[in-house]
């Protein structure tokens, strides 16, 4: 299921994640990532989707 987070400042949901700066490393621990807006170009920090951890299982 897809999560949409919308812009404070256009409010179009046109949003992706983006990569990290040095200070949003620190706010990723906590669960918040970033996101910029493709309509007009605002950066945000949201709450992300928790991570989903694969657990690999030895060959039978």
């Amino acid at each position: 299921m897809a999560r949409y987070h919308s812009c404070p400042h256009c409010k179009s949901i046109k949003t992706v994640r983006v990569k990290r700066r040095p200070v949003e490393k620190i706010l990723s621990l906590l669960g918040f990532y970033p996101y910029k807006c493709l309509a007009c170009d605002h950066r945000l920090v949201r709450s992300g989707e928790a991570r989903q951890w694969r657990v690999r299982t030895a060959p039978a």
